[in-house]
């Protein structure tokens, strides 16, 4: 019999140094390209978009990096998506271009738009003190300039957001003008991680919304007829919701018709009674129709039960050719039993192609 490890007796610390040596030779020019070129970060860390693309007729992959970087999109990710008339782009944003709806430092800006009837809004940048503001109706029927958008002085809102488990994060401020009922341009309308939000806001009398984070305990608040005086620092802490629901998936995803997108979903009866709820799980269409996933299920939800589901796929169903390519919402509601009453409701993006 043959043994080749009978008396294996191998001396590796003899050998170290020629290790270390051959280990630098890898090692010291990749760290030398490394800080010459340094880093290309794909998409996922300097920020793009990503596109999914089909043809009717298939399309060379040269030709369609050529249109692209024709058009202003160098250096563009192309990937082959299933036939060779379907493709991923994943551009990246570029630096160098500002957004065309950015004023520059004269104040103006030109930008491209189909022809129709618009109101425009100008929000200046946070922390300018300037209050943001919206034109009437103007028609848009070829080239022409708007006449100027005059912004004021706001007022400076404070708010620090907490529900029942502490600051809330990712808040969002919604106000409508009173007597209009028109919605107001806030600039700073989102809280920070610690729930805090700075809010500059044109004089007035407004009707307030504070909603948490999608899944999150805390329940919208409505205050109607507040006086937009003078500056403020308020505290607010948010009515904590019967029940919640929380979904998410992994980004804006792609499906075909009738295709499949994973999902999680999570429930939370943040109550210490049992809750009789009933779920309906739909598809919200671009216009906010709505079609029904699955019928509606009654659940009764033991009290300060946290359930999640996990990853799963399901089907999103066949959906108008006009919705096609457009962002969709895949809607999971709660109801209470009985009422009827909209409990709480998350969603999550898809699109189908």
């Amino acid at each position: 019999m043959l043994r080749l490890f009978a008396n294996a007796h191998y001396d590796f610390i003899a050998f170290r140094k020629r290790a270390y040596a051959v280990t630098a030779l890898f090692i010291v020019p990749g760290l030398v390209w490394l800080m010459v070129h340094g880093l290309n970060y794909s998409i996922e860390f300097t920020g793009g978009t990503l596109v999914q693309i089909a043809s009717q007729v298939p399309v060379d992959v040269s030709k369609l990096r050529s249109a692209l970087d024709h058009e202003g999109v160098p250096g563009a990710e192309i990937q082959s998506f299933g036939a060779d008339s379907e493709y991923v782009v994943r551009a990246r944003l570029s630096k160098e271009a500002p957004d065309q709806d950015n004023t520059d430092a004269t104040g103006a800006f030109h930008v491209t738009i189909p022809l129709g009837t618009y109101r425009f809004t100008t929000q200046p940048p946070p922390g300018s003190g300037l209050a943001g503001a919206t034109t009437g109706l103007i028609q848009i029927t070829g080239n022409t300039s708007l006449p100027p958008i005059i912004v004021h002085t706001g007022i400076n809102l404070v708010l620090q957001l907490s529900d029942v488990n502490g600051p809330c994060a990712n808040a969002d401020l919604t106000m409508f003008d009173h007597v209009t009922g028109d919605k107001v341009v806030l600039v700073g309308n989102h809280s920070d991680a610690t729930g805090v939000m700075s809010a500059t806001i044109p004089q007035g009398i407004v009707d307030v919304r504070l909603e948490a984070a999608q899944g999150s305990a805390g329940a919208p608040l409505l205050v109607n007829n507040v006086p937009i005086i003078v500056p403020a620092f308020i505290p607010v802490v948010l009515p904590t919701k019967q029940v919640a629901v929380n979904v998410t998936g992994l980004g804006i995803q792609a499906a075909g018709q009738n295709g499949q997108i994973p999902v999680n979903v999570s429930l939370h009866n943040l109550q210490s009674t049992l809750a009789n709820v009933q779920i309906d799980v739909v598809v919200r269409l671009s216009d906010g129709t709505e079609l029904p996933v699955l019928p509606t299920i009654p659940l009764t939800l033991p009290p300060l039960l946290n359930l999640a589901t996990g990853l799963m796929f399901v089907h999103v169903g066949t959906v108008p050719a006009a919705d096609l390519g457009r962002t969709l919402q895949f809607t999971v509601r709660l109801r209470a039993a009985g009422t009827n009453t909209v409990l709480d409701e998350a969603h999550v993006d898809f699109v189908v192609y």
